[in-house]
């Protein structure tokens, strides 16, 4: 099934990316049971230069900080991996009118990030819903 999200995701991704040559690198999906809590807000630092793609498997939301891509948050964190936002980072992003959005997604909706600058999360499942499941691919720029 990767593979096909891949090649279905091959063109749109290569639209936003002024010209450059794409790589794709390799994905899982993701599996949130009824109970699991919402995730906290974060940047994927390890993923700045590429293109984020998540796509809903099921019906839910994703949650994105809009512009949050404009803000200096985790630049200077010593590590790329996952960065999750501090009270200060929150306390900017509110101050700059970057708001958390819950955007409802039906199962084949696809969120497509600027990789390790968008703040991100997901959503809660409560006791009496149904899982959330997500698969993801992940495009970078190919090296010349």
């Amino acid at each position: 099934m990767l593979t096909e999200i891949i090649k279905a995701t091959r063109a749109t991704i290569q639209s936003f990316s002024e010209g450059r040559a794409l790589a794709d690198l390799p994905e899982s999906c993701s599996i949130k049971v009824p109970g699991c809590p919402e995730w906290v807000p974060h940047l994927d630092r390890a993923r700045e230069g590429s293109f984020q793609v998540v796509i809903a498997l099921t019906d839910t939301t994703f949650l994105v900080w809009p512009r949050s891509h404009l803000q200096p948050i985790g630049r200077d964190h010593f590590k790329k991996g996952f960065y999750a936002l501090s009270k200060d980072d929150m306390g900017l992003l509110d101050r700059e009118g970057c708001t958390k959005l819950a955007v409802p997604a039906s199962a084949g909706d696809v969120l497509v990030m600027l990789g390790g600058l968008c703040v991100h999360s997901s959503p809660a499942v409560l006791e009496t819903e149904s899982e959330r499941i997500a698969t993801y691919a992940h495009w970078v720029p190919k090296e010349e």
